[in-house]
């Protein structure tokens, strides 16, 4: 579980102190604010702390995070993830499982860091970033241009979720503490998504549909419930979920957000970036109902940054700004 997080210099964030992170926590900020910049170097570091020594793999653990954040970022250069005309360096620094973890170069860098913390443990969880934007359907052309062609177009954030979901469900029943949350996701989806000889397909039943006939929105809570069927997401495992809002209708997104919720309480920690309002809604009412901590940050423009609690209520943000003045204009035409 990361405890802390310190970023310096990163694209249009100047400087995060973010500190006593809880199992849910929220990013919301206007479009360039640095949300899924934030979302991605913390996956990057947490991902790298886990292929490291994986298997037969003999690679430094710098020689892994290099290559992983050249694939998760898609840079000519690695340099200019460096905020703009600032001669200070990019840096991260996490405190993960009790234990630092920290990476650091400067605009000059070209392939790879400048500092990391050598000796570093491995951790034995399998984390997940799932990316605003669908993914099964590009699942082959993911794979050949990432995997096969080593081509940019599609970053580690995409090919490293179609490896995860390849992973067959294990036989035997879901472990009791994922029950309730993948039994919530059936009723959602009604049915399964399926690999089968290289093609994925959505069974409902003893029907089978072509996958790029299947809602949008279907497969993203699908994915979910896949990752818990083939124990990919298991206690330990860190979770990023870019904008889960996209593709779904409000009910959905609250159901979808129950279900993170449920995850969260059987040790999943979970980074959300978010604009919607009825994810931030949904999620105040859950830190109060459990009496829980949801600690937010807000990214704006120009470096202005804040740090609040949801059990609070909501933040001083644009965004919440607007869906409340939309009620008000609603309550004033009567």
């Amino acid at each position: 579980m990361i405890q802390s997080i310190k970023l310096r210099n990163c694209g249009p964030i100047k400087s995060i102190d973010w500190d006593q992170l809880g199992d849910i926590n929220v990013i919301i900020g206007e479009n360039s604010s640095g949300k899924t910049l934030l979302l991605k170097a913390l996956y990057a570091l947490v991902k790298s702390l886990e292929d490291y020594q994986r298997g037969d793999d003999s690679k430094t653990y710098k020689e892994v995070i290099n290559e992983k954040l050249k694939w998760t970022f898609q840079l000519d250069r690695l340099g200019n993830l460096v905020t703009k005309g600032e001669k200070e360096k990019f840096k991260l620094e996490i405190d993960i499982d009790d234990r630092q973890a920290l990476i650091s170069f400067g605009a000059n860098a070209d392939k790879g860091v400048g500092e990391v913390l050598e000796n570093v443990k491995r951790r034995d969880n399998n984390s997940v970033f799932i990316p605003a934007k669908e993914v099964i359907s590009l699942a082959n052309v993911i794979k050949s241009s990432r995997g096969i062609e080593k081509q940019f177009g599609f970053d580690d954030t995409y090919y490293d979720l179609i490896l995860a979901l390849e992973k067959n469900p294990t036989q035997g029943k879901i472990a009791q503490n994922f029950l309730s949350a993948f039994k919530d996701l059936k009723t959602i989806t009604k049915g399964d998504i399926d690999y089968f000889e290289g093609k994925w397909s959505y069974k409902n039943g003893n029907e089978k549909f072509n996958i790029y006939l299947v809602a949008e929105g279907y497969k993203k809570i699908a994915i979910l419930e896949r990752l818990i069927r083939n124990r990919t997401l298991n206690k330990g495992s860190i979770l990023f979920v870019d904008e889960p809002e996209v593709f779904l209708h409000p009910q959905a997104e609250i159901k979808f957000v129950e279900m993170l919720h449920k995850l969260s309480c059987q040790g999943i920690q979970i980074f959300i970036a978010t604009h919607s309002y009825f994810v931030i809604k949904k999620l105040i009412l859950l830190s109060k109902i459990n009496n829980s901590s949801i600690p937010i940050i807000s990214l704006g423009l120009e470096s202005q940054i804040s740090y609040d609690n949801l059990r609070t209520g909501f933040p001083d943000n644009s965004i919440i700004d607007v869906a409340i003045s939309l009620y008000d204009e609603e309550v004033k035409i009567g």
